[in-house]
């Protein structure tokens, strides 16, 4: 009896925790978007542009 209790308690527990992980997701996975929503400057806040390289020489630039 306390086994299958315990495997209930289990059961619940991981759909609990997958229904919490998806909360705020729209998708399973999470796929970035193509476009920007927004800049700093579109939204009044203070920002520096900021640029990084790597060892390839390849160069990221955010804020």
């Amino acid at each position: 009896m306390a086994a299958i209790f315990l495997n209930r308690a289990m059961q619940g527990f991981l759909i609990l925790l997958v229904s919490f992980s998806l909360v705020g997701c729209g998708r399973l996975f999470y796929w970035p978007e193509t476009e920007l929503r927004g800049t700093p400057e579109q939204l009044d806040m203070p920002h520096r542009d900021v640029f990084l390289e790597n060892e390839a020489g390849n160069t990221l630039h955010g804020w």
